[in-house]
């Protein structure tokens, strides 16, 4: 029989059996062991009860039917030893049958089954059967049909597997743990007349196996047959489910079908994103073997259903993906994507750049994806623009950090002029995340334009530019009080207080020398000019502010004798002399602190200082008589009157 054994796996070739690799034998006169090699596999009593274990329960038993259906049925043979030790786990959970150490054909003289069956007993046999006491090989086949005896050794292994080993016939009364929708079948399958018994092909029809799994692993394994529309509505199914489903099934069953179909099976764009849906779930080692070299493959792909399937599921997959791998093979197609003609394509990756910009490089980031991104925000699509700004926000921390300021503000500021509302609610989003990261000199340089946005004909950009403003401002109040914590400490300095004694000196020097000047030029008119004053055209007035407020005294010599010439010289000398300089006087740059105001045009700060120190000087620079020097004619013939 161990010769048989090496026989029958080696001719049964069905999904329900174990693979036949390869097998010894000893050389003919000599004692020695039979050697079957098979695909990995675990015994099913050695397998631990875990919850995705006896989620396999329904697909194990479907198998196992199935292959003793296609056995009877189709091959005419008996298997002869069914149970627990017949049956064998593969690596996707699948169960195997095996055990064809009995397994006879009906057309044999002398079957092995009728010869050896009495050495295999394990209580499992039915009535009929176990009830001969020398049975006749030569007929036995045509007296006992393999269908009857095998239902008998299904019902056997439906109670084994959910209420453990069975020793004796007697047990097989008590249902104990097998499912009610079993129980009936099961009954039907221990009935004693062979006859009525049921046969594993009507156990197939059961709504017990009426199970997800089931249905999966029956279409993965009819995958080949099936038209084109059936795949397509399969993996868009698979795609919501494929999490629910037992892990091992997903990764040793389900995987490599689906990685068959999108390479190789031309529905690609259906598959893809339930395999995609799948890495969500996988080892890493697992993922790296089979998905990643797929993945790779596919992004240089010219289908572009397909690349957009890539962009659309990546957070699915990007966990498993390495930094080098993502620098060197994936964005490098993927930015090609930034100039494709379909705006879906462009939009998606945009998006894309969130979830690979962690993975690049800063100098990748800073000199490729960022400038990507922001001539994206010209583009002509609007959404396209909104995806733009908001991946510019998530991105830039992923730069350097000398562009990182600069780039969000030129991107938001670009954003805030943009005619569609959602942009412009998006720059104001970004710039409100990015408050706490910018400087306060930004910080203020955005004050404008975001105050602007204040007043949005867009009640939705009204708020959100509020809020942008609140973030600033409580940025610069930060930075104010920082500033005023620093002032203190400055001045107990003492470097810094004598330099700021310094300054005090050299302002109050210039101030001191101004005054004097202004003083001498008022005592020299004022020894011309009547002790009182003289009104006229209102050129010098006493209550006249064009002079700005001068804290100078001039102090008054007595007044010389009112001839009637020194009123003559008095008038025309106010009329050619007394008028004020503005040229000359009046420059905040040249006093800072004395109320003089900024007044444009009125000359630099070098000549103002020139001419309040020296009233002669500015005399010859203005082209006019000397203030308070009018000189007397060489003669007497000019007319004073």
């Amino acid at each position: 029989h161990y010769s048989c054994a090496q026989i029958n796996a080696k001719i049964l070739k069905h999904p329900g059996f174990l693979q036949y690799v390869d097998s010894s034998e000893p050389q003919p006169g000599q004692h020695g062991q039979y050697v079957v090699v098979t695909h990995h596999v675990t015994p099913l009593y050695a397998i631990d009860k875990t919850s995705d274990a006896k989620r396999m329960v329904p697909w194990g038993l479907y198998n196992v039917l199935r292959a003793v259906s296609f056995l009877n049925s189709e091959c005419n043979m008996l298997h002869g030893c069914l149970g627990v030790s017949a049956v064998f786990v593969d690596d996707g959970g699948g169960w195997r049958l095996g055990g064809v150490e009995l397994t006879s054909s009906t057309t044999d003289q002398s079957p092995v089954f009728a010869e050896a069956y009495r050495c295999w007993q394990r209580g499992t046999l039915p009535p009929e059967i176990a009830q001969i006491s020398v049975p006749n090989p030569t007929s036995f086949m045509n007296e006992h049909k393999p269908g009857p005896i095998d239902a008998w050794g299904c019902g056997c292994l439906i109670y084994e597997v959910f209420n453990g080993k069975l020793e004796s016939p007697s047990q097989l009364g008590n249902f104990g743990s097998i499912p009610s929708h079993l129980t009936t079948i099961f009954k039907k399958m221990l009935g004693s007349n062979p006859a009525r018994r049921a046969l594993p092909a009507e156990a197939l029809n059961n709504t017990f196996f009426q199970d997800e799994v089931v249905r999966v692993g029956l279409f993965i394994s009819e995958l080949a047959l099936k038209e084109e529309d059936d795949k397509v509505r399969f993996f868009k199914h698979i795609s919501g489910t494929i999490d629910q489903l037992p892990k091992h099934f997903t990764q040793s069953t389900l995987l490599p079908e689906m990685v068959k179909a999108v390479e190789f099976g031309g529905i690609a764009t259906a598959a893809l994103p339930a395999l995609l849906c799948a890495s969500s779930t996988l080892d890493p080692e697992v993922f790296l073997k089979v998905v990643l070299p797929c993945i790779r493959r596919s992004f240089s792909s010219q289908d572009r259903s397909l690349r957009l399937a890539l962009l659309n599921n990546l957070d699915k997959y990007i966990s498993h993906l390495d930094n080098s791998v993502v620098e060197k093979d994936i964005i490098k197609p993927v930015m090609a994507g930034f100039q494709d003609s379909l705006p879906a394509m462009r939009d998606a990756t945009i998006k894309s750049m969130a979830f690979l910009s962690p993975k690049l490089s800063e100098k990748t980031v800073t000199d490729s994806v960022m400038k990507a991104l922001g001539s994206a925000q010209g583009d002509s699509v609007s959404s396209v623009r909104v995806n733009s700004i908001i991946c510019i926000g998530k991105v830039a921390v992923h730069m350097t950090e000398g562009a990182q300021e600069k780039t969000v503000m030129a991107a938001c500021a670009r954003a805030l002029k943009d005619s569609f509302v959602p942009s412009r609610k998006a720059g104001l989003a970004v710039l409100s995340a990015w408050a706490d990261k910018i400087s306060a000199n930004s910080s203020a340089n955005l004050c404008t334009p975001v105050a602007t946005a204040v007043l949005d004909e867009n009640s939705d950009v009204r708020s959100a530019a509020l809020s942008a403003m609140r973030s600033l401002m409580k940025r610069l109040e930060s930075e104010a009080e920082i500033l005023d914590a620093k002032a203190p400490l400055e001045l107990e300095n003492p470097s810094d207080t004598l330099h700021m004694q310094q300054d005090h000196s050299t302002n109050s020097s210039v101030n001191h020398s101004c005054a004097n000047s202004f003083t001498h030029t008022a005592q020299a008119t004022s020894n011309m000019l009547p002790s009182t004053s003289i009104v006229t055209d209102g050129i010098m007035d006493d209550n006249d502010d064009a002079w700005g407020q001068l804290d100078v005294s001039i102090e008054q010599p007595s007044a010389p004798a009112k001839t009637e010439s020194t009123l003559k010289s008095a008038r025309t000398s106010k009329a050619t002399s007394l008028t004020p300089q503005r040229s000359n006087l009046g420059s905040s740059s040249a006093v800072d602190d004395d109320g003089w105001g900024d007044l444009d045009g009125w000359g630099s700060s070098n000549d103002v200082l020139q001419s309040a120190s020296s009233p002669k000087q500015a005399g010859k620079k203005s082209g006019r008589l000397k203030l308070g020097t009018v000189k007397k004619p060489a003669n007497d013939m000019i007319d004073w009157d």
